[in-house]
C-alpha cells in the first residue's frame, strides 16, 4: 500500500472515531511533511519499505528546521500513525521504535526559555491606530488591521478563525461563535467593542467580495464551483499575520499562534484571573485548563466577556486615534 493511502486511511479512521478537524488538520500536515520526505529523500512510496532508519531520519532532517516541542509532535504523531497501521495489519512491523525520540533535556531547556514573542500594549495600540505602512493599500490594510485584533482580543486560533463568517457576528450581543476548535469544541468568544470597529472598517473598505452572503467566511479565499466562497486556508493567513506584524509593529518571524499568547498575556497584566483567562481561551487539553473550562462551560460568561472588552478598552484608551490616511 501506498504512504498516501495508508495515510488517507487513517485520517478517515481519526474523523470516524469523532476527533475535531482541528485535530485531524495537524496530524494531516505532519504526515504530508513524511510522505514528501520518504519520496524526496529515499524514494519510497509504499508503507511497508519504510524501516526504523527512515523515520529517524525523518526526525533529524526536521531537527534543523523546527523547535524541539514541535519535534516533539511531530513524533507523537507518526508514533500513533504507525502503530495504528500495525494493528491494522497494513503493515507487519512497526517502524517507529523507542530509541526515535527528543531529549528530554531539549525539551526542558525549551519550556525554561523565556518566551518573548508576544505582543505588548504598545504594539497593540500601533495596530490599532498608526497609520497603515507605505506600500500598505487600504483594502490591505483594513484586512490585516482586522485580522489582527480579532487574534487579539478573542485568543483565536488561526484555523478557528478562518472558520467563521459574517453570520457567527453578534454585534448587539457581542460575541462571535467559534465552530470545531481543538478538540472539537465549539461555543462563544467575545467580540469587544475595538474589535468590533475594526471589522466594521474591514466590511466598509470593500475588501470582502461584493457577492459574498452572510454564510461565507468573515474572511474569504477563492470561490468554489458551487457559488459559495472557501475560508481563506491556514497558511495564507498565517503568512499574512506575519507580513503583517511587521508592517505595523516592526516585528519580524510572529507566528499567528502568538497572537493567543498575546491576548492572554494582555489580560494576565491587566489583573485577570488565570481560570477566566482559560476559559476565554477555551483550552480543551489535560490538566488545569481543562477543568477549569469544564467548570464554566454551563455558566453565563458574559461576566468574563465584559471584562475582558473593559481591559481592551483601557489599553486602546491610552492612546488618541489617528485616521487611516491612505490613496485611494
Amino acid at each position: 500500500m501506498t504512504i498516501h493511502n495508508a495515510v488517507e486511511m487513517y485520517l478517515d479512521s481519526c474523523t470516524a472515531s469523532g476527533k475535531s478537524s482541528e485535530t485531524v488538520g495537524s496530524y494531516r500536515r505532519t504526515l504530508v511533511k513524511l510522505i514528501e520526505y520518504m519520496i524526496m529523500e529515499h524514494n519510497i512510496c509504499y508503507i511497508e519499505s519504510i524501516l526504523p532508519v527512515h523515520v529517524d531520519g525523518f526526525k533529524c532532517a526536521r531537527s534543523g528546521e523546527v523547535s524541539a516541542t514541535s519535534l516533539n509532535l511531530y513524533l507523537a504523531h507518526l508514533r500513533v500513525f504507525f502503530s495504528w497501521c500495525t494493528e491494522m495489519r497494513i503493515i507487519p512491523e512497526n517502524p517507529f521504535n523507542g530509541h526515535i525520540k527528543v531529549e528530554r533535556s531539549a525539551l526542558r531547556a525549551k519550556q525554561t526559555k523565556p518566551y518573548d514573542h508576544v505582543l505588548n500594549e504598545d504594539q497593540f495600540r500601533q495596530i490599532l491606530y498608526n497609520e497603515h505602512p507605505a506600500g500598505m493599500h487600504c483594502k490591505v490594510y483594513a484586512f490585516n488591521r482586522a485580522l489582527l485584533v480579532l487574534l487579539i482580543t478573542t485568543g483565536m486560533r488561526i484555523s478557528a478563525l478562518s472558520q467563521v463568517t459574517l453570520a457567527d457576528l453578534d454585534w448587539t450581543g457581542s460575541t462571535i461563535f467559534v465552530r470545531s476548535t481543538k478538540g472539537g469544541k465549539s461555543g462563544d468568544v467575545p467580540f469587544v467593542d475595538v474589535a468590533k470597529e475594526a471589522v466594521a472598517a474591514y466590511l466598509s473598505s470593500g475588501t470582502r467580495p461584493f457577492d459574498a452572503n452572510p454564510s461565507d467566511p468573515l474572511f474569504c479565499g477563492e470561490k468554489s464551483v458551487s457559488g459559495a466562497y472557501v475560508p481563506c486556508t491556514r497558511e495564507s493567513l498565517s503568512l499574512r499575520v506575519e507580513r503583517a506584524v511587521k508592517g505595523f509593529c516592526g516585528v519580524s518571524g510572529f507566528h499567528a499562534h502568538a497572537m493567543r499568547h498575546t491576548c492572554a498575556s494582555l489580560l494576565a497584566n491587566r489583573g485577570m484571573p488565570d481560570r477566566e483567562i482559560s476559559v476565554l481561551l477555551m483550552h480543551s487539553s489535560s490538566g488545569e485548563g481543562a477543568a477549569v473550562t469544564s467548570r464554566y462551560i454551563t455558566r453565563d460568561l458574559s461576566p468574563i466577556f465584559r471584562r475582558a472588552n473593559i481591559t481592551f478598552c483601557e489599553i486602546a484608551n491610552q492612546h488618541s486615534a489617528t485616521k487611516c490616511k491612505c490613496e485611494t
